[in-house]
């Protein structure tokens, strides 16, 4: 539940008794435990497949949000430097600054694809590396990338 819920006095699904909608991936049709493997997670083509995916979709929105990056390099180009006091909109420096964050999140995230996909290879994939304890299929379904077990994430 965010901060602003608990500060304002919402309430959580749970607490109102309500059934959570689940939105994972891994939930829709899978009856098991988090251990359980979802259906399609069981083998090394199985989890090959899924850091295929994912990478493939990391760098789609990499080159999105590049083109973005690229559109306001553009409308910059011999601008005043004083956008901060535009009463039109949001300051190219805040935007320029977000998109920047989002571009380092996917390089980041792709590295981490990559990294996965060397311990796939090495048969380390799927073990946490912090306590050396399996990491949950359902996890690593969700984020192929992690290196950790739920209980040693950060």
């Amino acid at each position: 539940m965010g901060l602003m819920r608990v500060l304002c006095g919402e309430r959580s699904a749970a607490q109102r008794g309500d059934t959570p909608v689940m939105s994972a991936p891994w939930a829709t049709g899978h009856t098991g435990s988090m251990d359980d493997p979802p259906e399609g997670a069981g083998t090394p083509r199985d989890r090959a497949g899924q850091l295929a995916s994912r990478r493939h979709e990391m760098q789609m929105q990499l080159q999105d949000i590049e083109r973005e990056l690229a559109a306001l390099r553009r409308s910059r180009e011999g601008a005043a430097d004083d956008d901060e006091h535009d009463p039109d909109g949001v300051p190219l420096s805040e935007q320029w600054s977000r998109l920047e964050g989002l571009r380092l999140a996917r390089l980041e995230a792709l590295a981490g694809i990559d990294d996965a996909t060397e311990r796939l290879a090495r048969g380390e994939d799927g073990v946490c590396r912090s306590c050396g304890n399996l990491i949950a299929p359902a996890r690593l379904a969700v984020r192929p990338e992690v290196t950790t077990c739920i209980d040693c994430a950060p």
